[in-house]
């Protein structure tokens, strides 16, 4: 059966296939899930979102997050001003 799509619905398709999903926040079980259900195509936190999900060590969340989703992108926000400390957190 032939489908004619009108004009929105092209450019609704055609955005959709170029729109990206993230999920932001600071949970482990969720980020997980997330990438399991396959529901979006990469993830964002910062300190702000890690201190407000009770994280006390950045580090060892970072870790674990990575160890738990190896094979997506993941932004880790720095929290200095100081470029040097900037490299130093982002290694």
């Amino acid at each position: 059966m032939l489908q004619v799509l009108d004009a929105t619905q092209v450019l609704n398709n055609t955005l959709a296939t170029q729109i990206k999903l993230f999920a932001d926040g600071a949970s482990l079980d969720d980020f997980t899930r997330l990438n399991a259900d396959g529901q979006v195509a990469g993830f964002t936190t910062n300190p702000t979102l890690m201190r407000r999900a009770g994280v006390t060590d950045y580090e060892a969340f970072a870790k674990a997050l990575v160890e738990r989703i190896p094979d997506a992108p993941i932004s880790f926000e720095v929290f200095s001003d100081e470029f040097e400390d900037m490299k130093r957190q982002a290694r």
